[in-house]
């Protein structure tokens, strides 16, 4: 019986203890703060309560002058950027891309995975094996493109058809599923469209 009361209660410290630690800083305070000589990241308010995805694909251009993606949104986040993969001390992290993403003239630009892709941030909604959703990307040259983006496991069963904008054709896009994180999804691997 004793022991039982004191195993409650060191779960409840710790929870205390973890709940105090967890709070979530303003939306205005998305930058990382610099603590004594390390950084830690303070993520937005609908970070820390949702989900994020992600969008690859492949942006072939076609044209005589390099076009720039500036832009890129859907209703399923709350924000969507390009993302980066950065090596570090052999520990993969994924950070935005500084500026716009170049598409020179001539030449394609891969967004997959390990690399370059879309970060879908703050999900407003799960992403389901199966679902499709819009997703607008906005070019400096070639204006908007609204591409149907559907969830699938891997690369290899995407099967949208290309999509042109101006010198640019988007071609392979794919997501995998992802849960929006608000206590009550489901875990991706479980997840199937209803």
């Amino acid at each position: 019986m004793i022991v039982r009361r004191a195993v409650a209660m060191a779960v409840v410290m710790m929870a205390v203890t973890l709940a105090g630690s967890m709070t979530a800083a303003p939306p205005s305070q998305g930058a990382p703060e610099a603590h004594d000589s390390h950084t830690m990241a303070t993520p937005s308010t609908h970070m820390a309560t949702t989900g994020t995805g992600v969008v690859y694909l492949m942006i072939a251009n076609a044209g005589d002058d390099d076009d720039e993606l500036v832009n890129a949104a859907t209703d399923r986040a709350h924000d969507a950027q390009v993302h980066e993969t950065v090596i570090e001390n052999e520990v993969g992290r994924m950070v935005p891309l500084a500026g716009p993403l170049v598409i020179p003239a001539g030449e394609s630009v891969s967004l997959a995975p390990g690399g370059l892709h879309i970060m879908l941030l703050g999900l407003t909604d799960d992403i389901r094996l199966g679902d499709t959703f819009d997703l607008t990307l906005e070019f400096a040259a070639a204006g908007e493109v609204t591409i149907p983006v559907t969830a699938v496991l891997d690369a290899d069963d995407a099967q949208g058809q290309p999509v042109n904008a101006g010198a640019l054709t988007i071609d392979g896009f794919w997501s995998r599923p992802a849960p929006m994180i608000d206590g009550t999804s489901a875990t991706p691997a479980t997840m199937s469209a209803p």
